[in-house]
């Protein structure tokens, strides 16, 4: 007689969710604040260039480590660790005297980042049953959208009563937050440390290269209009920033809803690679217009 099949754990998982979310207003936040640091501290557009991409930098430097690491503590470990460092390094960057502390303190946060970002839908998959699982990564997939949209919309008012350092200090009590939720996560009964994976082998073959090469391009499209956009805005188009940041939470939203819709066509059975092609071949038909 064969064991019940585990149930999905939506609570727990809602959790995890919560703790991408806040790592996606730690990577965003930068954007709608980027005027305020240039004011600040008194650099140009390619030093907050520099601030923001850090963040991509240390993606690049440490995700494939970071999934080792996954496999030999497990998930919920490198989460708690990732909030934790999020939380520091934010709370520590309030007292930035420099362009260097403050680019310290967002290499710290990009650790955390790269950490939260890796072991979440890990996590997530593991508390979903094999029936929910791709629906579950498919809602993972609306994590950065969801952030995002919560830094863009609280960034008007937090700008307006505290400068950069509001957003920093809103970043670093969700981080707090999220992180004592995630001590009320269950270990998933399917997880614990996963089989160790040897790396040369895997980067032996050609398809994740092309997966990796894939969202390379990807990302410079999504980031170029994510983490740049308020400020263009404002500069070039001369809005102000609320309106700035709204129309850059319409891209978020927009996004966030591309990233259910996929979710629920591969729940139905549609192979992840099919979706992934066909909406980039969407968007490059749509680039010249």
């Amino acid at each position: 007689m064969s064991a019940n099949p585990q149930p999905t754990d939506w609570r727990s998982i809602a959790i995890v969710y919560l703790a991408g979310a806040v790592a996606a207003t730690a990577l965003l936040k930068v954007s709608p604040a980027a005027l305020d640091l240039r004011a600040g501290f008194g650099i140009g557009l390619s030093e907050v260039a520099w601030i923001t991409s850090i963040f991509t930098l240390m993606t690049v430097a440490l995700g494939v480590f970071t999934g080792h690491w996954v496999a030999r503590f497990g998930a919920r470990k490198l989460a708690g660790l990732g909030l934790l460092a999020l939380a520091l390094a934010s709370s520590a960057t309030l007292f930035a005297i420099g362009p260097v502390s403050l680019f310290f303190g967002r290499m710290v946060e990009g650790f955390g980042y790269v950490l939260v970002v890796v072991s979440a839908p890990t996590l997530m998959a593991g508390l979903a049953s094999p029936q929910n699982s791709r629906l579950v990564l498919g809602i993972w997939s609306t994590w950065l959208p969801a952030g995002g949209v919560a830094i863009m919309l609280a960034a008007p008012t937090l700008l307006a009563l505290a400068g950069w350092q509001a957003l920093w200090l809103f970043s670093a009590v969700a981080a707090l937050i999220a992180l004592a939720l995630l001590t009320r996560v269950p270990p998933p009964a399917k997880s614990g440390p996963l089989p160790s994976v040897n790396l040369r082998q895997a980067l032996a073959h050609v398809k994740p290269w092309l997966l990796g090469l894939t969202f390379v391009f990807f990302t410079i499209q999504l980031y170029a209009v994510l983490l740049f956009a308020p400020t263009y805005l404002v500069q070039e188009i001369g809005l102000s920033v609320t309106r700035s940041t709204l129309v850059t939470s319409v891209v978020l939203i927009m996004a966030g809803v591309g990233g259910l819709l996929g979710s629920v066509i591969m729940h139905r059975g549609v192979a992840p690679n099919r979706v992934m092609g066909s909406c980039l071949v969407i968007v490059a038909a749509l680039i010249p217009c």
